[in-house]
């Protein structure tokens, strides 16, 4: 009997460990971590940090999906591409335009992280907020050069967005599961949203390098792809 008693136990145990692995799996998907709570830093580290990189990621992938199909949509492609200028030309200069909204959009984030921060907490590292919102610029231009990607093969706008929306949504689920089983870990190699740990740059205070030659050479790579892509294209 004590052995049953002892072996129900151990089953009921090992059961509740399993649960609380599956529950912090799904919580660390979201980027909760509960020893990082302890400091503004640390909570911009978690869950913020996760939200808004799919935010800014989604904003990127659909902004440059519609480089193209946005002109297609409204029938202004004919148009567009009689200009003196080449079709590469006026590709370049629209991901100019991107980049560099981009840029100002995570500078004005940066800037309205520190005036909340300091209303309502106090900020002792401003610097590892600084490398946050890097990450997230860095993720939102690995979404871009998809977007790029996309922009030459849809027909129309909506279908863009569509298509820029699943990806970053199957990105941010492939993360959550990895997180769930072991034996899904793998999943993580494929979402851009495990490239930047915000527990680890929390911990080390720095960018993974990996991460930003990942990110960069996707950027690089549908840019590129992108511009070779429309040039040859018809239209």
């Amino acid at each position: 009997m004590a052995e049953y008693e002892a072996g129900n136990t151990l089953e009921g145990v090992s059961i509740h460990h399993r649960k609380a692995v599956k529950q912090k799996g799904v919580l660390e998907g979201f980027g909760f971590h509960t020893e990082m709570l302890g400091s503004f830093e640390g909570w911009m580290g978690g869950e913020p940090l996760v939200f808004f990189t799919m935010l800014l990621g989604a904003f990127a992938a659909i902004w440059v999906a519609s480089t193209v199909s946005r002109e297609r949509d409204g029938g202004t492609a004919d148009f567009m591409f009689t200009l003196p200028i080449s079709r590469g030309g006026l590709f370049m200069g629209k991901a100019a335009a991107h980049l560099s909204g981009l840029l100002l959009i995570t500078a004005l984030s940066y800037g309205v992280t520190l005036l909340f921060g300091q209303w309502f907490s106090t900020i002792e590292d401003a610097e590892i907020l600084l490398v946050y919102m890097a990450a997230r610029a860095l993720a939102a231009l690995a979404f871009a050069g998809v977007g790029y990607l996309i922009t030459v093969f849809v027909a129309s706008e909506r279908a863009g967005l569509a298509i820029s929306i699943g990806i970053v949504i199957i990105s941010f689920l492939l993360n959550m599961l990895a997180g769930i089983n072991e034996s899904l870990s793998w999943l993580s190699d494929f979402s851009l949203f495990t490239i930047f740990s915000g527990k680890e740059m929390f911990t080390s205070g720095s960018l993974p390098w990996n991460g930003v030659f990942i990110t960069i050479l996707l950027y690089i790579v549908g840019v590129l792809g992108g511009w070779r892509l429309l040039s040859r294209r018809d239209l």
